[in-house]
């Protein structure tokens, strides 16, 4: 088997750590965005939820209809909000680089064993991080969807409320 050398080992284990940190970077910023989110999706929730309690109190100081339509958002952003603590869910993590074991094993393989090795383990590692990161970015799709959503599902709820005579 011919060895590999020094400038390939170089640039493809650096092309392959960069790609690696990458997709870790994405799953850090789709944790982010979440959050951010969430940060919307919670305020607006509680206050889509407070007028909706209002308008179904003894005496609603708004309509019932405007109190189901409300109700119809709350339901929209907790969904939404689920969603994003779903995409943030703690989670196991492939981080980039080895271990001090796999380099004092390394210390002892030619330069062609130790790349064809790391680059084995690496790919089992950047396919469970690129799943990782499909499914949240996933996740944090559906939560924008359902959020955006919102008023669309409020005013189909607040319109069938106003036809039921609410």
């Amino acid at each position: 088997m011919p060895d590999i050398s020094g400038d390939l080992f170089k640039v493809g284990l650096d092309d392959a750590r960069a790609r690696h940190a990458a997709v870790v970077n994405l799953i850090l910023f789709t944790d982010t965005q979440a959050l951010g989110l969430l940060r919307l999706y919670i305020p607006l929730g509680i206050a889509t939820a407070s007028g909706a309690v209002a308008s179904f109190s003894k005496h609603p100081t708004i309509p019932v209809a405007a109190g189901v339509a409300l109700a119809a958002a709350t339901v929209c952003l907790i969904v939404a909000s689920w969603l994003c603590f779903r995409a943030m869910a703690t989670t196991k993590i492939n981080l980039q680089g080895r271990g001090a074991e796999f380099w004092e094993w390394a210390a002892d393989q030619s330069a062609s064993d130790t790349f064809r090795h790391y680059m084995q383990n690496l790919k089992a590692k950047q396919a469970e991080n690129n799943k990782l990161n499909a499914r949240t970015a996933r996740m944090l799709d559906f939560a924008k969807k359902c959020a955006i959503a919102s008023p669309a599902f409020a005013a189909v709820a607040g319109s069938i409320a106003v036809w039921a005579g609410f």
